[in-house]
Protein backbone atom coordinates (compact mmCIF):
# COMPACT_ATOMS: atom_id res chain seq x y z
CA UNK A 1 0.00 0.00 0.00
CA UNK A 2 0.83 3.55 -0.37
CA UNK A 3 2.72 5.27 2.29
CA UNK A 4 0.59 7.47 4.79
CA UNK A 5 3.14 9.27 6.75
CA UNK A 6 6.06 9.48 8.16
CA UNK A 7 7.50 8.54 12.21
CA UNK A 8 8.34 12.02 14.33
CA UNK A 9 11.28 11.49 16.82
CA UNK A 10 11.85 14.52 19.12
CA UNK A 11 13.02 15.60 22.01
CA UNK A 12 10.66 15.68 24.06
CA UNK A 13 8.28 12.44 22.52
CA UNK A 14 10.91 9.75 21.54
CA UNK A 15 10.34 6.55 19.54
CA UNK A 16 10.70 3.61 22.29
CA UNK A 17 10.61 0.22 21.79
CA UNK A 18 6.87 -0.06 23.70
CA UNK A 19 5.40 3.39 20.91
CA UNK A 20 6.68 5.75 18.78
CA UNK A 21 4.42 8.38 16.45
CA UNK A 22 3.97 9.74 13.15
CA UNK A 23 2.55 12.47 11.23
CA UNK A 24 -0.21 11.76 8.27
CA UNK A 25 -2.58 14.40 6.27
CA UNK A 26 -5.45 15.96 7.89
CA UNK A 27 -7.81 13.92 5.66
CA UNK A 28 -7.00 10.34 5.79
CA UNK A 29 -9.26 8.28 8.15
CA UNK A 30 -8.08 6.18 10.41
CA UNK A 31 -9.44 4.59 13.54
CA UNK A 32 -8.41 3.37 16.92
CA UNK A 33 -7.41 -0.47 16.69
CA UNK A 34 -6.10 -0.17 13.10
CA UNK A 35 -2.37 -1.45 12.22
CA UNK A 36 -0.17 0.29 10.76
CA UNK A 37 3.64 -0.73 8.99
CA UNK A 38 7.08 1.12 9.28
CA UNK A 39 10.32 0.16 7.28
CA UNK A 40 13.15 -0.57 10.19
CA UNK A 41 16.44 -1.67 10.42
CA UNK A 42 18.07 -4.29 8.29
CA UNK A 43 18.84 -7.67 10.27
CA UNK A 44 22.08 -9.74 10.57
CA UNK A 45 21.86 -10.85 6.94
CA UNK A 46 20.98 -7.97 5.47
CA UNK A 47 17.08 -8.03 5.07
CA UNK A 48 14.74 -5.40 6.15
CA UNK A 49 12.53 -5.99 8.47
CA UNK A 50 9.00 -4.30 9.38
CA UNK A 51 7.60 -3.30 12.40
CA UNK A 52 3.73 -3.46 13.03
CA UNK A 53 1.98 -0.55 15.24
CA UNK A 54 -1.63 -0.38 16.41
CA UNK A 55 -3.12 3.12 16.38
CA UNK A 56 -3.98 3.83 20.03
CA UNK A 57 -4.84 8.01 19.88
CA UNK A 58 -5.06 10.15 16.80
CA UNK A 59 -4.92 13.90 17.21
CA UNK A 60 -5.15 17.58 15.00
CA UNK A 61 -2.34 19.55 15.65
CA UNK A 62 -1.68 23.20 13.90
CA UNK A 63 0.69 26.04 13.59
CA UNK A 64 -1.40 27.87 15.88
CA UNK A 65 0.68 29.02 19.30
CA UNK A 66 -2.55 28.73 21.08
CA UNK A 67 -6.44 28.93 21.43
CA UNK A 68 -6.36 32.55 21.45
CA UNK A 69 -5.15 32.60 17.80
CA UNK A 70 -7.96 30.59 16.69
CA UNK A 71 -10.55 33.04 17.99
CA UNK A 72 -8.57 36.01 17.00
CA UNK A 73 -8.26 34.43 13.56
CA UNK A 74 -11.89 34.30 12.71
CA UNK A 75 -12.57 37.84 13.18
CA UNK A 76 -12.62 37.58 16.86
CA UNK A 77 -15.01 35.09 17.49
CA UNK A 78 -17.38 35.38 14.21
CA UNK A 79 -18.34 31.81 13.67
CA UNK A 80 -19.26 32.43 9.98
CA UNK A 81 -15.94 34.24 8.95
CA UNK A 82 -13.80 32.43 6.92
CA UNK A 83 -9.70 33.03 7.10
CA UNK A 84 -8.03 33.85 3.99
CA UNK A 85 -5.12 31.93 4.84
CA UNK A 86 -5.43 28.37 5.75
CA UNK A 87 -3.47 27.17 8.75
CA UNK A 88 -0.88 24.23 8.32
CA UNK A 89 -2.38 21.54 10.18
CA UNK A 90 -1.67 17.76 10.30
CA UNK A 91 -2.87 14.45 12.41
CA UNK A 92 -0.33 13.18 15.04
CA UNK A 93 -1.20 9.47 15.58
CA UNK A 94 0.20 7.58 18.74
CA UNK A 95 1.07 3.33 18.40
CA UNK A 96 1.38 0.43 20.34
CA UNK A 97 4.31 -1.90 18.72
CA UNK A 98 3.05 -5.16 18.68
CA UNK A 99 5.93 -6.58 16.88
CA UNK A 100 8.48 -7.00 14.14
CA UNK A 101 8.97 -9.48 11.05
CA UNK A 102 12.69 -10.32 12.42
CA UNK A 103 12.02 -9.83 16.31
CA UNK A 104 14.38 -6.43 16.30
CA UNK A 105 12.68 -4.44 18.57
CA UNK A 106 14.72 -1.21 18.86
CA UNK A 107 12.55 1.95 18.32
CA UNK A 108 11.94 2.85 14.85
CA UNK A 109 13.84 5.51 13.24
CA UNK A 110 12.86 9.28 12.80
CA UNK A 111 11.89 10.20 8.86
CA UNK A 112 10.80 6.08 8.20
CA UNK A 113 7.58 5.73 6.17
CA UNK A 114 4.71 4.30 7.73
CA UNK A 115 1.80 2.58 5.20
CA UNK A 116 -1.27 0.94 6.19
CA UNK A 117 -0.98 -2.93 6.96
CA UNK A 118 -1.39 -5.36 4.07
CA UNK A 119 -4.18 -8.11 5.06
CA UNK A 120 -1.39 -10.68 5.45
CA UNK A 121 0.47 -8.63 7.44
CA UNK A 122 -2.19 -7.58 9.33
CA UNK A 123 -2.89 -11.33 10.35
CA UNK A 124 1.06 -11.54 11.57
CA UNK A 125 0.71 -8.66 13.34
CA UNK A 126 -2.38 -9.33 15.34
CA UNK A 127 -0.98 -13.40 15.78
CA UNK A 128 -4.24 -14.76 13.89
CA UNK A 129 -1.89 -16.40 11.17
CA UNK A 130 -0.96 -19.04 13.47
CA UNK A 131 -4.10 -19.88 15.59
CA UNK A 132 -4.25 -24.01 16.12
CA UNK A 133 -7.22 -25.59 16.60
CA UNK A 134 -9.31 -22.87 14.71
CA UNK A 135 -12.49 -22.22 16.24
CA UNK A 136 -14.59 -19.32 14.96
CA UNK A 137 -14.83 -16.02 17.17
CA UNK A 138 -15.83 -13.25 14.73
CA UNK A 139 -14.26 -10.99 12.07
CA UNK A 140 -12.69 -6.98 12.19
CA UNK A 141 -12.48 -4.58 10.13
CA UNK A 142 -9.73 -2.59 9.05
CA UNK A 143 -9.26 1.09 7.35
CA UNK A 144 -12.20 2.57 5.08
CA UNK A 145 -13.22 3.03 1.66
CA UNK A 146 -10.91 1.27 -1.38
CA UNK A 147 -8.51 -0.02 2.06
CA UNK A 148 -10.96 -1.60 3.40
CA UNK A 149 -9.75 -5.46 4.71
CA UNK A 150 -11.99 -7.49 6.59
CA UNK A 151 -10.06 -10.51 8.11
CA UNK A 152 -11.33 -13.22 9.80
CA UNK A 153 -10.63 -13.76 13.86
CA UNK A 154 -10.53 -17.48 15.58
CA UNK A 155 -9.72 -19.00 18.93
CA UNK A 156 -7.96 -21.83 19.74
CA UNK A 157 -10.59 -24.15 20.28
CA UNK A 158 -8.79 -25.94 23.24
CA UNK A 159 -8.74 -22.63 25.29
CA UNK A 160 -11.83 -21.99 25.05
CA UNK A 161 -13.83 -25.05 25.89
CA UNK A 162 -11.02 -27.50 26.99
CA UNK A 163 -8.60 -29.15 27.23
CA UNK A 164 -6.66 -26.00 28.61
CA UNK A 165 -8.81 -24.13 29.69
CA UNK A 166 -12.69 -22.82 29.30
CA UNK A 167 -13.19 -19.68 29.93
CA UNK A 168 -14.35 -16.27 28.22
CA UNK A 169 -15.76 -13.35 29.33
CA UNK A 170 -18.68 -11.15 27.24
CA UNK A 171 -18.40 -7.44 28.03
CA UNK A 172 -21.04 -4.74 26.75
CA UNK A 173 -23.84 -2.56 27.32
CA UNK A 174 -26.91 -4.27 29.50
CA UNK A 175 -30.52 -4.32 27.56
CA UNK A 176 -29.02 -4.76 24.14
CA UNK A 177 -29.23 -8.22 23.84
CA UNK A 178 -25.57 -8.41 22.12
CA UNK A 179 -23.79 -10.11 24.48
CA UNK A 180 -26.42 -12.54 24.39
CA UNK A 181 -26.09 -12.71 20.37
CA UNK A 182 -22.90 -13.23 20.63
CA UNK A 183 -22.88 -16.39 23.22
CA UNK A 184 -25.15 -17.68 20.53
CA UNK A 185 -22.86 -17.19 17.68
CA UNK A 186 -20.10 -18.41 19.30
CA UNK A 187 -21.58 -21.74 20.29
CA UNK A 188 -23.11 -22.03 16.89
CA UNK A 189 -19.35 -21.87 15.22
CA UNK A 190 -18.46 -24.56 18.25
CA UNK A 191 -21.27 -27.16 17.10
CA UNK A 192 -20.47 -26.52 13.21
CA UNK A 193 -16.05 -27.29 14.33
CA UNK A 194 -17.00 -29.94 16.23
CA UNK A 195 -19.41 -31.99 13.63
CA UNK A 196 -16.22 -31.51 10.90
CA UNK A 197 -13.71 -33.02 13.71
CA UNK A 198 -14.29 -36.17 14.84
CA UNK A 199 -11.39 -36.07 17.50
CA UNK A 200 -13.76 -32.91 19.14
CA UNK A 201 -17.07 -34.06 21.34
CA UNK A 202 -18.78 -31.12 22.37
CA UNK A 203 -22.77 -30.59 24.08
CA UNK A 204 -24.58 -27.95 25.28
CA UNK A 205 -26.92 -27.38 28.23
CA UNK A 206 -28.56 -24.12 27.49
CA UNK A 207 -30.44 -22.45 30.36
CA UNK A 208 -33.64 -20.13 28.99
CA UNK A 209 -34.42 -17.44 31.64
CA UNK A 210 -36.12 -15.19 29.46
CA UNK A 211 -39.35 -15.10 27.91
CA UNK A 212 -38.75 -17.40 24.57
CA UNK A 213 -35.32 -16.21 23.62
CA UNK A 214 -33.67 -19.38 23.60
CA UNK A 215 -36.82 -21.28 22.79
CA UNK A 216 -36.50 -20.98 18.89
CA UNK A 217 -32.68 -21.84 18.01
CA UNK A 218 -33.76 -24.24 15.71
CA UNK A 219 -35.47 -22.26 13.70
CA UNK A 220 -34.31 -20.20 10.89
CA UNK A 221 -33.68 -16.38 10.50
CA UNK A 222 -36.53 -15.79 7.97
CA UNK A 223 -35.70 -11.55 7.62
CA UNK A 224 -34.07 -11.56 4.17
CA UNK A 225 -32.52 -8.17 4.65
CA UNK A 226 -30.72 -9.20 7.39
CA UNK A 227 -29.77 -12.80 6.31
CA UNK A 228 -28.20 -11.03 3.23
CA UNK A 229 -26.21 -8.49 5.27
CA UNK A 230 -24.70 -12.23 7.55
CA UNK A 231 -24.17 -14.64 4.46
CA UNK A 232 -20.87 -12.97 3.62
CA UNK A 233 -19.34 -12.81 7.16
CA UNK A 234 -20.35 -16.70 7.61
CA UNK A 235 -18.68 -17.16 3.81
CA UNK A 236 -15.44 -15.90 5.33
CA UNK A 237 -15.28 -17.70 8.75
CA UNK A 238 -16.34 -21.20 6.69
CA UNK A 239 -19.73 -21.76 9.20
CA UNK A 240 -22.87 -23.60 8.24
CA UNK A 241 -25.38 -20.83 7.17
CA UNK A 242 -27.90 -23.07 9.21
CA UNK A 243 -29.78 -22.87 12.79
CA UNK A 244 -28.83 -24.98 16.07
CA UNK A 245 -28.70 -28.84 15.19
CA UNK A 246 -30.03 -31.71 17.61
CA UNK A 247 -32.03 -29.47 19.55
CA UNK A 248 -34.29 -30.87 22.32
CA UNK A 249 -36.35 -28.35 24.54
CA UNK A 250 -37.17 -29.10 27.79
CA UNK A 251 -40.25 -27.69 30.09
CA UNK A 252 -41.24 -27.62 33.41
CA UNK A 253 -43.80 -30.10 33.93
CA UNK A 254 -47.88 -28.61 34.12
CA UNK A 255 -50.88 -30.17 32.89
CA UNK A 256 -52.09 -27.33 31.04
CA UNK A 257 -48.30 -26.99 29.24
CA UNK A 258 -48.07 -23.19 30.55
CA UNK A 259 -48.12 -22.97 33.87
CA UNK A 260 -44.61 -22.70 33.88
CA UNK A 261 -43.60 -21.56 31.01
CA UNK A 262 -43.79 -18.39 28.61
CA UNK A 263 -43.93 -20.51 25.27
CA UNK A 264 -47.48 -21.26 23.56
CA UNK A 265 -49.28 -24.57 23.95
CA UNK A 266 -49.69 -25.57 20.57
CA UNK A 267 -46.09 -25.02 19.90
CA UNK A 268 -45.16 -27.22 22.98
CA UNK A 269 -47.98 -29.98 21.89
CA UNK A 270 -46.26 -29.94 18.13
CA UNK A 271 -42.50 -30.24 19.37
CA UNK A 272 -43.11 -33.01 22.13
CA UNK A 273 -45.39 -35.30 19.00
CA UNK A 274 -42.28 -34.43 16.89
CA UNK A 275 -40.07 -35.73 19.93
CA UNK A 276 -38.43 -32.39 20.11
CA UNK A 277 -39.57 -31.37 23.45
CA UNK A 278 -40.05 -33.08 26.79
CA UNK A 279 -41.21 -32.00 29.92
CA UNK A 280 -39.13 -32.27 33.37
CA UNK A 281 -40.46 -33.11 36.73
CA UNK A 282 -39.08 -33.70 39.97
CA UNK A 283 -39.96 -37.12 41.73
CA UNK A 284 -38.87 -37.45 45.97
CA UNK A 285 -38.71 -41.48 45.74
CA UNK A 286 -34.82 -42.05 46.19
CA UNK A 287 -31.80 -40.55 48.01
CA UNK A 288 -30.60 -38.50 45.03
CA UNK A 289 -33.73 -36.88 45.24
CA UNK A 290 -33.57 -35.55 49.29
CA UNK A 291 -30.08 -35.03 48.39
CA UNK A 292 -31.29 -31.94 45.90
CA UNK A 293 -32.90 -30.42 48.98
CA UNK A 294 -30.13 -28.16 50.01
CA UNK A 295 -30.68 -26.58 46.16
CA UNK A 296 -34.19 -25.23 47.53
CA UNK A 297 -32.22 -23.29 50.13
CA UNK A 298 -28.89 -22.44 48.13
CA UNK A 299 -30.35 -18.40 48.46
CA UNK A 300 -31.28 -18.68 51.58
CA UNK A 301 -29.18 -16.95 54.38
CA UNK A 302 -28.19 -19.53 56.96
CA UNK A 303 -25.64 -18.57 59.79
CA UNK A 304 -25.81 -21.42 61.97
CA UNK A 305 -26.37 -23.75 59.78
CA UNK A 306 -29.31 -25.11 60.93
CA UNK A 307 -30.96 -26.00 57.50
CA UNK A 308 -28.08 -27.73 56.98
CA UNK A 309 -28.67 -29.94 59.98
CA UNK A 310 -31.98 -30.15 58.66
CA UNK A 311 -31.04 -31.37 55.48
CA UNK A 312 -28.76 -33.73 56.53
CA UNK A 313 -31.22 -35.04 59.28
CA UNK A 314 -33.62 -35.51 56.49
CA UNK A 315 -30.45 -37.13 54.06
CA UNK A 316 -29.69 -39.38 56.58
CA UNK A 317 -33.56 -41.33 56.99
CA UNK A 318 -33.73 -40.13 60.54
CA UNK A 319 -36.67 -40.33 62.76
CA UNK A 320 -40.04 -40.43 60.58
CA UNK A 321 -38.28 -39.24 57.18
CA UNK A 322 -37.07 -43.24 56.36
CA UNK A 323 -39.07 -44.56 53.46
CA UNK A 324 -40.97 -41.36 52.36
CA UNK A 325 -41.45 -41.92 48.76
CA UNK A 326 -43.94 -38.85 48.04
CA UNK A 327 -43.86 -35.16 48.45
CA UNK A 328 -47.09 -35.15 50.14
CA UNK A 329 -45.81 -37.44 52.51
CA UNK A 330 -41.97 -35.74 53.21
CA UNK A 331 -44.66 -32.37 53.68
CA UNK A 332 -46.67 -33.90 56.27
CA UNK A 333 -43.69 -35.44 58.26
CA UNK A 334 -42.04 -32.30 57.69
CA UNK A 335 -45.18 -30.47 59.30
CA UNK A 336 -44.91 -32.47 62.27
CA UNK A 337 -41.08 -31.18 63.26
CA UNK A 338 -42.73 -27.77 63.40
CA UNK A 339 -45.31 -28.97 66.53
CA UNK A 340 -44.24 -27.90 70.30
CA UNK A 341 -44.80 -31.13 71.01
CA UNK A 342 -41.66 -33.30 71.73
CA UNK A 343 -43.09 -36.39 72.02
CA UNK A 344 -44.04 -36.60 68.17
CA UNK A 345 -41.05 -34.96 67.20
CA UNK A 346 -37.90 -36.77 65.86
CA UNK A 347 -35.28 -34.57 65.47
CA UNK A 348 -35.74 -33.15 69.06
CA UNK A 349 -32.25 -31.23 68.73
CA UNK A 350 -32.90 -28.91 66.42
CA UNK A 351 -35.23 -26.32 67.67
CA UNK A 352 -39.00 -25.55 66.34
CA UNK A 353 -38.30 -22.97 65.22
CA UNK A 354 -35.73 -24.27 62.80
CA UNK A 355 -38.05 -26.83 61.78
CA UNK A 356 -41.33 -23.92 60.99
CA UNK A 357 -38.74 -21.87 59.20
CA UNK A 358 -37.36 -24.94 57.08
CA UNK A 359 -41.35 -25.98 56.71
CA UNK A 360 -42.56 -22.11 55.46
CA UNK A 361 -39.71 -22.02 52.99
CA UNK A 362 -40.14 -25.69 51.31
CA UNK A 363 -43.79 -25.02 51.52
CA UNK A 364 -43.47 -21.41 49.50
CA UNK A 365 -41.63 -23.24 46.69
CA UNK A 366 -43.39 -26.28 46.49
CA UNK A 367 -46.93 -24.36 46.56
CA UNK A 368 -45.81 -22.16 43.73
CA UNK A 369 -44.50 -25.29 41.26
CA UNK A 370 -46.57 -28.15 42.90
CA UNK A 371 -47.01 -29.66 39.39
CA UNK A 372 -43.71 -29.89 38.49
CA UNK A 373 -42.99 -31.58 42.11
CA UNK A 374 -44.62 -34.63 41.59
CA UNK A 375 -45.29 -38.12 42.86
CA UNK A 376 -45.38 -40.00 39.34
CA UNK A 377 -43.26 -39.49 36.84
CA UNK A 378 -45.68 -40.62 33.87
CA UNK A 379 -45.03 -38.94 30.31
CA UNK A 380 -42.39 -36.66 32.08
CA UNK A 381 -38.62 -37.12 32.60
CA UNK A 382 -35.79 -36.58 34.92
CA UNK A 383 -33.36 -33.51 33.48
CA UNK A 384 -30.50 -35.43 35.55
CA UNK A 385 -31.30 -38.73 33.40
CA UNK A 386 -31.58 -37.01 30.56
CA UNK A 387 -28.09 -35.37 31.12
CA UNK A 388 -26.84 -38.51 31.54
CA UNK A 389 -27.64 -39.72 28.12
CA UNK A 390 -26.51 -36.60 26.08
CA UNK A 391 -24.70 -37.42 22.76
CA UNK A 392 -22.03 -35.07 20.88
CA UNK A 393 -23.44 -32.26 19.38
CA UNK A 394 -27.10 -32.43 21.27
CA UNK A 395 -28.39 -29.18 22.46
CA UNK A 396 -30.66 -29.20 26.01
CA UNK A 397 -32.50 -26.36 25.94
CA UNK A 398 -33.52 -26.42 29.45
CA UNK A 399 -36.52 -23.62 30.37
CA UNK A 400 -37.12 -21.73 33.90
CA UNK A 401 -37.74 -17.96 32.93
CA UNK A 402 -41.12 -18.17 34.06
CA UNK A 403 -40.21 -20.32 37.51
CA UNK A 404 -39.76 -18.14 40.74
CA UNK A 405 -36.11 -17.68 41.67
CA UNK A 406 -35.62 -20.20 44.45
CA UNK A 407 -36.99 -22.79 41.84
CA UNK A 408 -35.15 -21.50 38.95
CA UNK A 409 -31.65 -21.81 41.51
CA UNK A 410 -32.89 -25.66 42.34
CA UNK A 411 -33.03 -26.66 38.53
CA UNK A 412 -29.71 -24.57 37.92
CA UNK A 413 -28.38 -26.56 40.73
CA UNK A 414 -29.49 -30.51 39.84
CA UNK A 415 -28.54 -29.77 36.26
CA UNK A 416 -24.99 -28.63 37.68
CA UNK A 417 -24.86 -31.17 39.56
CA UNK A 418 -25.76 -34.12 36.80
CA UNK A 419 -22.83 -32.38 34.59
CA UNK A 420 -20.44 -32.83 37.84
CA UNK A 421 -21.48 -36.44 38.08
CA UNK A 422 -21.22 -36.98 34.31
CA UNK A 423 -17.87 -35.72 34.28
CA UNK A 424 -16.70 -37.65 37.27
CA UNK A 425 -17.90 -41.10 36.07
CA UNK A 426 -20.88 -41.33 38.27
CA UNK A 427 -23.55 -42.35 35.36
Amino acid sequence: MEAIGKIIATEKQPSTIEEFTFWTRKDLKLKPFDVVVVEHVKDVNGEPTKTFGVIEEISHMTDSPSALAGYISSDFGQVESTSYTERIGMNYVKCKVVGNTKNIYIPVQEGKKVYLAERDEIMEALGLNNVKHKLPAGYIEMYEGVNKQTLPVFFNSHFLIGPEGAHLNISGISGLASKTSYAMFLMKAIQDYAAKDEKESVAFIIMNVKGTDLLKIDQKNTRKDELKQIKPIYDLLELEFEPFKQVKYFYPYSKDFTSYTYEKEDIIKTRIEAGNALQYKYLFETDEDKECLDLLFANVDDPNDTIESIINFIISNSGGFSGIETWEDFKSELYKQTQSDKASKAGKEISVMSWRKFYRLFNKSYQKCQQMFTNKLGSGVRLRDQIAQIHKNDVMVIDVAKLDEESQGFVFGDVMRAVYNLKVGFY
